[in-house]
């Protein structure tokens, strides 16, 4: 798909201003390849360093008709505060230096070693985005499903729900977010807008330890990897959830198109930004199999920039996230 615009940008683009040379490019470049939202969010520098304080509008004023003669009444918009909190995810990476030395070319042999970590944190971190809850878990940012997990929540109406198997931990979700710094959007602390968050900083030669009893030690190379992050709902009627049984999906009893045309149209201004779906492997097969139906009019398939093919409902991508966990969500409650 395309890159996003400078006036909307991703990590990657954060990454591309900071380093012109490459480095710190080509490691946002492996992380965004590890997960499409850590590709596709737009990311914002917060107004705090831990924090990110929002003023979201909760209310419209809705206007008199006047009458002749009459006056009308003064109305003012409804508001609200929101703190989004950053969390702080850290991971050191060892490498044996006689090994490192002996390929040739340490920084690329390390980089190649290395690769896992960074996939690793930027699967992390889209759990995090969706998954996340500083209720239960302070240390992390708050992302979408604790956000959108209560019908009776004034977001509710952005939950659509399937009616068929109401059995426990059965269900799955499709994720519908608009990234724009109107919308939804990743943060960053304020005063790191050279790094976006991120941090690696190379520690050079240490003295490792082997880990085995007697304990022995060997020269070795370490990297220190900081990701800063946190997640902020703007406007939540730009985000919506689809969930539903998905046995219930694969026997037809549930329609998931109809389900998803639901969420679309329960969208403000979905055009907005850029709109992605994002949910299981089980779910997006379904719909990948049901793209290839050429009678279907709301599923297509697009070459993506890299040649693969990408379904898109209405136009938009829908894409698979590793870290989603299918066939294991409770109902959500009324």
């Amino acid at each position: 798909m395309a890159a996003l615009s400078d006036t909307r940008p991703t990590y990657l683009d954060w990454a591309k201003r900071r380093d012109p040379d490459g480095g710190m490019a080509t490691i946002m470049e492996i992380m965004s390849k590890a997960t499409p939202i850590v590709e596709d969010m737009v990311v914002l520098e917060a107004n705090g360093p831990l924090h990110h304080r929002t003023t979201v509008r909760s209310g419209l004023p809705s206007g008199t008709w006047r009458k002749l003669n009459y006056g009308v009444p003064v109305e003012k918009g409804k508001t609200k505060q929101v703190n989004d909190v950053i969390g702080s995810l850290e991971t050191y990476a060892e490498v044996d230096k006689m090994i490192a030395d002996l390929n040739g070319n340490t920084a690329e042999w390390r980089m190649s070693e290395e690769r896992g970590f960074m996939e690793g944190l930027a699967q992390t971190i889209a759990t995090a985005v969706i998954e996340g809850n500083t209720d239960t878990d302070p240390e992390k940012f708050m992302g979408f499903a604790p956000r959108y997990n209560s019908l009776g929540a004034d977001n509710g109406r952005m939950i659509v729900q399937g009616t068929g198997s109401s059995g426990a931990d059965t269900n799955s979700s499709i994720w519908g977010i608009v990234w724009d710094s109107n919308a939804s959007h990743g943060l960053f602390p304020k005063g790191m807008s050279g790094s976006a968050g991120l941090k690696v900083q190379d520690l050079g030669q240490e003295t490792l330890l082997d880990g085995n009893t007697p304990t022995g030690y060997y020269e070795g190379y370490r990297t220190h990897y900081q990701w800063m992050a946190g997640l902020s709902v703007r406007d939540w009627r730009k985000a919506c959830r689809v969930h539903t049984n998905v046995a219930d999906v694969v026997t037809g009893t549930i329609n998931i198109l109809d389900l998803m045309a639901d969420a679309y149209n329960n969208l403000h201004m979905p055009n907005s930004g850029k709109l992605c779906w994002y949910t299981t492997r089980e779910m997006k097969t379904i719909l990948d199999i049901e793209a290839m139906n050429k009678t279907n009019m709301a599923l297509a398939q697009q070459q993506q920039d890299n040649g693969g093919p990408v379904t898109t409902f209405w136009g938009a991508p829908v894409k698979h996230l590793e870290t989603m966990v299918t066939w294991t969500e409770a109902r959500i409650p009324a």
